[in-house]
């Protein structure tokens, strides 16, 4: 992996497609069950929303999300 002037870059560049694999690799297994066969995000609970949320983000704080769900 080679590392970009970071005050350009939001990431950095990859030598290989198994260095960037490897990456997201956690992210991957966090949203793999919500994929369906062309590779898009789809809950068929929007329930699921917060908790596929939350796994993805772990482990980023810079990132704060909050749900609210009001009762009819």
């Amino acid at each position: 992996m080679k590392d970009r002037n970071r005050e350009i870059a939001l990431m950095p560049e990859f030598d290989s497609k198994e260095v960037f694999d490897a990456y997201f690799a956690e992210e991957t297994a966090a949203t793999a069950p919500y994929r369906d066969t062309q590779g898009r995000l789809v809950l068929n609970d929007i329930h699921d929303l917060p908790q596929v949320v939350e796994k993805v983000f772990a482990g980023y704080p810079e990132f704060t999300h909050t749900f609210f769900h009001e009762e009819d």
